[in-house]
């Protein structure tokens, strides 16, 4: 089995309505966020996001070292201080608000698939992120998947982004 990583868009107003009414977070998550619709024999998601596969540590340490902004903006994506901000969300959530949503996305975008290919060939990128604390580090060396994490982290972001959504990101 292993960790995995799970990227919900949801109403940050929702959350606080569910701190109101001491509300369970997982249960608000599968009645009123995961929606499943089929069209044409395809079944979609929406506003749920990740593979399953084991790549999002790795690919987020990986971002972080093509982060050009001043402020490293993409170590907010997994920061400690959005972890379990109170009690409604449980121990493995991390919450990040619209506002930061925005400015992630914004260093996102400037990251090609490309970048991430290229990266996943680079002997020195490569040593930094297998040398970073992390889960299933060696996981960069795997180019497939990671290029399938990048894209549903960049369809996370750039979903809620749109909608002025904050993302809820379940370890788990």
């Amino acid at each position: 089995m292993g960790i995995n990583i799970t990227y919900y868009i949801v109403n940050e107003n929702d959350i606080e309505k569910l701190k109101a009414k001491d509300l369970d977070f997982e249960t608000y998550l599968s009645d009123h966020v995961t929606k499943i619709h089929e069209y044409k024999g395809f079944w979609f998601k929406h506003n749920v996001f990740g593979q399953g596969i084991k790549s999002w540590n790795p690919l987020i340490e990986l971002i972080c070292c093509l982060d050009t902004s001043s402020n490293n903006v993409c170590r907010k994506i997994l920061n400690e201080n959005n972890l379990n901000p109170d009690s409604v969300l449980g121990s493995n959530f991390y919450l990040i608000k619209p506002s930061t949503v925005v400015s992630i996305f914004e260093e996102l975008k400037k990251i090609s698939l490309f970048d991430i290919e290229l990266a996943t060939e680079n002997p020195e990128l490569i040593a930094k992120v297998v040398n970073a604390p992390g889960y299933h580090m060696y996981g960069i060396k795997n180019k497939q998947s990671m290029v399938i994490e990048f894209m549903e982290l960049i369809n996370a972001f750039y979903t809620a982004q749109q909608g002025k959504k904050a993302i809820v990101i379940n370890l788990g």
